[in-house]
């Protein structure tokens, strides 16, 4: 341990940077091997063992790192709202946000902003490694078609590449034993997540309301919905904003191995549109939307 120690004060000395100090002593121990058995034991440790105790080692007294997917979307917005807050608070808010959209003008915004962004594309995993890179926390989310189950895959395995210390990931508020194709996707997912041993929570959320179809509704006078008279449960993406970021920031410490479902009680579209019809005293209707425009849907409102 002593010559770990010593190696490791070697590369402080020639370090520019937190990344460059890293650099510098794998480089180093990779070319000193004298006080290993051979050097596929001394390759061995350095590309595991060393690495993460090098990587854990710099994160030490650096603000943790949160990698944000979906940040200009539906739900991604709302997260990033949330933790916005948080770091204007006084508790759990030493933590830099990497936001990652592909929407032109958040990218400038956030930019004079301040923040961080980066262009995730997750069909193109060979860019995961750089994107990773320092990253402590991950808030993971796809898009609802079949790719999500091999984009989220290749991601996972980054992230375990990578060393990062919890995965927060936005499923369905599903049974396990679902007859919709993407609650079981959701399902395989989480498991893979559990199997990496990357501390992990996963959020839950029943029916995803915004706060602007509600104000669509008290607009156009409908409610748009396809569930017909069966009660269901719904959620709205501030709620799921805020409990992700508190997630986030109270880190795995408290919330590792946890799945948070959140929904209100059941209503049928009958419950919901006489309660806005009296809440903003105009008569609001249901209008029930196809089905084959559902995927298609979300795929606009959940990723940007």
């Amino acid at each position: 341990m002593e010559q770990i120690n010593n190696l490791i004060a070697e590369g402080i000395q020639k370090a520019g940077s937190p990344q460059q100090y890293l650099d510098s002593v794998m480089n180093y121990m990779s070319q000193n091997t004298d006080f290993f058995k051979n050097k596929e034991e001394s390759k061995h440790l350095v590309d595991s063992t060393y690495s993460k105790h090098l990587t854990k080692t710099l994160k030490i007294n650096s603000p943790r790192r949160f990698l944000i997917l979906g940040a200009s979307g539906r739900v991604g917005s709302k997260v990033v709202d949330e933790l916005k807050k948080i770091q204007k608070g006084e508790k759990n808010n030493d933590f830099q946000l990497i936001l990652a959209t592909r929407n032109s003008e958040k990218t400038k915004q956030w930019k004079e902003e301040g923040f961080e962004v980066v262009n995730v594309d997750l069909n193109k995993p060979e860019d995961f490694d750089k994107i990773l890179t320092n990253i402590d926390s991950v808030f993971l989310l796809t898009g609802y078609t079949l790719e999500m189950i091999i984009q989220s895959k290749n991601f996972i395995d980054a992230c375990a590449k990578a060393n990062v210390s919890h995965i927060v990931h936005l499923g369905v508020f599903n049974g396990k034993r679902d007859v919709f194709p993407h609650f079981n996707w959701h399902a395989m997912i989480e498991k893979y997540i559990s199997s990496t041993g990357i501390s992990w929570t996963c959020i839950h959320p029943n029916v995803i309301w915004n706060p602007e179809e509600i104000l669509n509704a008290t607009n156009t006078g409908k409610f748009y919905d396809a569930f017909d008279g069966k009660k269901q449960g719904y959620c709205c993406a501030i709620d799921i904003g805020a409990v992700t970021a508190t997630v986030l920031a109270e880190g795995p410490e408290k919330h590792n191995h946890k799945d948070y479902y959140l929904s209100i009680e059941l209503l049928t579209v009958d419950d919901i549109v006489k309660q806005l019809s009296e809440i903003f005293h105009k008569e609001i209707t249901y209008d029930k939307f196809k089905y084959e425009n559902f995927y298609i849907t979300q795929l606009k409102y959940i990723i940007n």
